[in-house]
């Protein structure tokens, strides 16, 4: 992976304004997986819950937090069913070659994977995706194998 990209990627938001409130999370820099938001709640409704302390599980060096002890051995079972894809970096961004921190609150779930996105105060890359998802989940797809080396 390019880690240089991750932080041109950061600073690249900060200088096109991010929204003031957004907390992003960087995938393999912060320790807790998807800033506390369970991953298995992605998949159980309109927005992720925030996870506790108190449950968690580790997977590939990241700390995952989790609503319940059932989310938690649901992850524990099958973590690649409820990890994000392209390893949480913005599925928008790596459809451009780029790894960009998301917004853990701005995704998406189809084909059950879940898709982060980051949003600036100005733009919000996941109506963009909307526009053509099919066209540019194929062009991420692709462009993970090149990143992901």
């Amino acid at each position: 992976m390019k880690p240089a990209l991750g932080l041109l990627g950061v600073i690249g938001l900060l200088l096109t304004g991010c929204s003031g409130g957004v907390d992003y999370y960087t995938p393999g820099q912060d320790q807790v997986g998807l800033l506390g938001y369970d991953p298995v709640s992605y998949f159980e409704g309109a927005s992720p819950k925030l996870g506790s302390q108190q449950i968690t599980a580790e997977h590939d060096g990241q700390t995952y937090w989790f609503a319940s002890k059932q989310n938690r051995d649901e992850f524990v079972a099958d973590p690649a069913k409820f990890l994000p894809a392209y390893d949480g970096w913005c599925a928008y961004a790596i459809a451009q070659g780029q790894e960009i921190a998301v917004d853990p609150l701005n995704f998406k779930v189809t084909g059950g994977r879940l898709f982060l996105f980051y949003r600036t105060s100005s733009s919000n890359p996941l109506d963009e995706w909307n526009k053509d998802e099919a066209t540019r989940t194929a062009k991420a797809d692709e462009e993970w194998t090149k990143l992901a080396k």
